[in-house]
């Protein structure tokens, strides 16, 4: 349990246990009466793991897999070297058949320690010339 976890036990049982009143509660933890009530039901029913959060050490189900990010990372390197992100999305969509956000591609990419392809520097644009009119 984190420091925080454990200070909102150790108030939550004096609260359960008649030291402390909902209201006193409220005020330590910064929550709502209506919260403290929960919590105090939590920690009866459950005891103290109750005010662990559920998801926690839980991969998103909507996380890509490793070895997607690796092929990935094989692809950019093999065969769409002359592809930006952008297009490199679409050309994965078309030809491996997965769905991937260009956004969720740059992450990934970049965490990989790889740059997209840019166009090359564009040109500065010219002043307007000066002269008659």
């Amino acid at each position: 349990m984190t420091q925080k976890e454990l200070n909102r036990v150790h108030v939550i049982q004096q609260c359960i246990d008649g030291v402390l009143t909902n209201g006193e509660a409220t005020l330590i933890l910064a929550l709502n009466q209506r919260q403290v009530i929960l919590l105090k039901k939590g920690v009866r029913n459950e005891g103290p793991q109750s005010m662990i959060h559920r998801n926690r050490n839980r991969q998103p189900v909507h996380t890509l897999p490793q070895s997607v990010k690796e092929q990935i990372i094989h692809l950019t390197f093999t065969i769409y070297t002359n592809a930006n992100f952008t297009h490199f999305t679409e050309l994965f969509y078309l030809r491996e058949k997965i769905s991937l956000n260009p956004s969720s591609l740059y992450r990934i990419l970049i965490q990989a320690g790889i740059k997209s392809l840019k166009a090359t520097a564009r040109k500065p644009s010219t002043a307007y010339r000066s002269g008659k009119r």
